[in-house]
């Protein structure tokens, strides 16, 4: 599944140096044609400081951890944008992926490679909760053994918020030879770090002293250069510009999951999966179910997220946790109750068989849960104006906590003159099947 280039796995074998090397910055990062060179580029100065450069993508179906310059130029303009839960997907799809921050740590974990350079990582977007986004990089972060060396993060993402987030996940964040983080295009104006390092050397010394105590990832900012201090009003333009043009981005379940995690089953069926709740943060009500579905190495197949929930939200969550979201035959994740208008799904799978692999794949990779959205069979598109109904007056009558989710549904099954309740009946048993199918196929000699 994962393909070493020689020179990677003579590097390691021998406890050399290797550096990671993202590939979204080649695909996704500059105008067509420039990606490439600067690709080469990052290389070329990885060798000069001695190490060996461990370029990180997709290709003909295997995870690559080296790639020839013939090879980096396959990372254009169409190359999907493969994160931590994108991984086995694009592979077993044989669909070109260009790696971002965490899907490139989630490999170097697998690997063994200590060391990840990049321009900046993903985190907090800007206006969260909404919308309530933050990168899958801070939590692959946190958990791979990896010092990742940027120019601090992404310069469309709220910085200060980032690195609370950072520090709530325990990750340290080291300044090269300055005390803030730097604001990518911008040397000064960032949060404070959390120790600065004055050599390249001492850097090492932390990051070994952190491992050792049983740590994970570090972050170590580099400012830029030569800083471009007035770029940050261009930002706030051109995002307030994409605001205006509506430019956007990506017992209970988890009771369940976390038995069969204990006993070792693999997939489960269920109607709609727990998530964050309609009017996040106010109620701060986000369901256990993600969490656990994040650590679970189990394929969950429902009918999307629970009617009652913010779906897109919910979306953006599972993405932030590494959880891959599989559409069965189609690419938005269902409505529960609807079969389309949902948020699109990270990989599109036609069978059973396609789903089981893509399922073995990510856990050959280290990868733990992932959700396979099965549209309805009868979709019930007029139900959703039924749902707003139902919890406004749940507001208005004082109904809250988990009085509510049997309000909703008796309202819906009276309103829909019992249409609602047939149709959560039947896609509980659809996914059901689907999901013993899937099981059966995973397990075949």
């Amino acid at each position: 599944m994962i393909r070493l280039a020689d020179e990677v796995r003579d590097a390691l074998a021998a406890g050399g140096a290797v550096v990671a090397l993202e590939t979204t910055l080649v695909a996704h990062g500059f105008p067509p044609g420039e990606g490439v060179e600067v690709g080469l580029e990052s290389e070329r100065q990885v060798r000069a400081a001695g190490a060996v450069p461990a370029t990180v993508g997709v290709l003909g179906g295997e995870v690559r951890l080296g790639l020839t310059a013939e090879e980096l130029a396959d990372f254009g303009p169409e190359a999907r944008k493969v994160g931590p839960r994108d991984l086995a997907p694009a592979a077993v799809q044989h669909a070109a992926g260009a790696t971002t921050v965490g899907g490139t740590l989630a490999v170097a974990r697998a690997a063994g490679v200590r060391v990840l350079a990049t321009g900046g990582i993903g985190g907090v977007h800007r206006g969260f909760p909404h919308p309530p986004d933050v990168s899958a990089d801070l939590a692959q972060l946190a958990r791979t053994p990896a010092l990742v060396v940027s120019a601090g993060v992404k310069s469309l993402l709220d910085v200060p918020a980032t690195a609370e987030l950072l520090e709530s996940l325990g990750v340290p964040v080291l300044g090269f030879r300055a005390d803030t983080l730097p604001l990518f295009y911008a040397a000064v104006g960032g949060p404070p770090v959390s120790a600065r390092v004055e050599s390249a050397e001492e850097a090492a010394r932390v990051a070994e002293a952190h491992w050792r105590l049983g740590g994970a990832g570090l972050l170590l900012g580099r400012p830029p250069d030569e800083p471009l201090e007035d770029v940050e009003p261009l930002l706030d333009e051109a995002l307030a510009a994409a605001a205006v043009q509506g430019v956007v981005g990506a017992t209970t379940v988890g009771g369940t999951l976390a038995v069969a995690r204990a006993v070792g089953i693999r997939f489960m069926g269920t109607g709609g999966l727990g998530g964050v709740h309609r009017g996040f943060p106010d109620p701060p009500d986000v369901s256990a179910d993600l969490y656990e579905l994040a650590r679970s190495p189990a394929l969950v197949v429902s009918a999307g997220v629970k009617s009652l929930l913010d779906v897109r939200a919910t979306a953006e969550v599972l993405e932030t946790l590494g959880v891959p979201v599989l559409g069965f035959r189609t690419d938005e994740l269902p409505l529960f109750y609807a079969a389309s208008g949902g948020p699109p799904v990270s990989a599109r799978v036609e069978s059973a068989e396609e789903a089981a692999r893509v399922a073995g794949a990510h856990w050959q990779l280290g990868g733990a849960g992932l959700l396979l959205g099965r549209p309805p069979d009868e979709s019930l598109d007029d139900v959703e104006p039924l749902i707003e109904a139902a919890l406004r007056r749940a507001h208005d009558e004082g109904v809250s906590g988990q009085a509510v989710t049997p309000y909703v549904l008796s309202f819906l099954h009276r309103e829909s003159g019992g249409r609602t309740l047939k149709a959560n009946r039947d896609l509980v048993a659809a996914n059901a099947g689907l999901a013993g199918e899937v099981a059966a196929v995973f397990s075949a000699p």
